[in-house]
């Protein structure tokens, strides 16, 4: 068997189909170049067989990222009721401009940092408005792994995700547990061409940015016009999982 690609993770014959005196193959999984798991294998092993041996690294690898992803919380409070917030939500990214202070008269409500003494000035339409920019989707902790450039909603600063940048969010073995022709439904568009996103080599077509922000809307990714949390490279935040999963048997 070739190696071969499930959604974003690679399973890997290490030894070129040699086997070993007991008739096993040394197979791997990884994610963006990082092994999370060896194991000797039978040579007869089918996909969905060594899919499933691997299951229990791989989802201890995306329970560890969902563990990652930590919104912060805000809240809206007049100068003179800390102990009383008006309003409370979890966000992306706080806003610009806190820093530590003391709310006072000269202004009415104030923005603070939970638990901190960061706070600033913002009227409650501000507030409301700054929540629902930055409120994260459901499904937020999977741009982590995900560039900032593929997530701007800036079509000028925006580049066209890669095939296994799009496996994350659709395909077989997708963080969404959603096919290509469930995503082509939701689109509005051709089973085959949505399929081509997904697609290393001569098949391969790029997804267009309307049908990008449209997935990662549905799919409860990441909201239409909201701001990217991280700059992260996916191998920085592979490297910060590794260590709660990584075997070698």
């Amino acid at each position: 068997m070739q190696d071969f690609q499930h959604g974003p993770f690679r399973y890997h014959s290490e030894d070129a189909g040699a086997t070993d005196q007991s008739g096993k193959l040394q197979w791997s999984v990884s994610y963006a170049g990082t092994i999370l798991e060896r194991r000797a294998l039978c040579s007869d092993f089918e996909r969905e067989e060594l899919i499933d041996t691997f299951k229990r690294t791989i989802d201890r690898f995306i329970t560890h990222a969902r563990g990652q992803f930590q919104p912060v919380t805000i809240t809206l409070e007049r100068w003179n009721t800390r102990n009383n917030p008006i309003a409370r939500a979890p966000v992306l990214h706080v806003p610009a401009g806190l820093s530590i202070a003391v709310p006072n008269r000269h202004s009415e409500y104030w923005v603070r940092l939970a638990g901190t003494r960061r706070c600033a000035p913002m009227p409650p339409e501000n507030f409301l408005a700054f929540v629902r920019e930055a409120t994260p989707a459901p499904h937020a902790w999977i741009t982590q792994f995900l560039r900032a450039d593929v997530l701007t909603c800036d079509a000028q600063a925006w580049r066209a995700p890669s095939a296994w940048e799009v496996l994350h969010v659709i395909g077989k073995g997708s963080w969404t547990a959603t096919s290509t022709a469930q995503a082509a439904s939701m689109l509005g568009l051709a089973a085959r061409t949505v399929s081509n996103y997904v697609t290393s080599g001569e098949r391969f077509q790029t997804i267009q940015f309307s049908a990008w922000h449209t997935l990662l809307h549905l799919l409860g990714i990441k909201y239409m016009n909201s701001s990217p949390a991280h700059d992260d490279a996916p191998e920085a935040i592979s490297e910060c999982c590794r260590p709660e999963i990584a075997l070698e048997i």
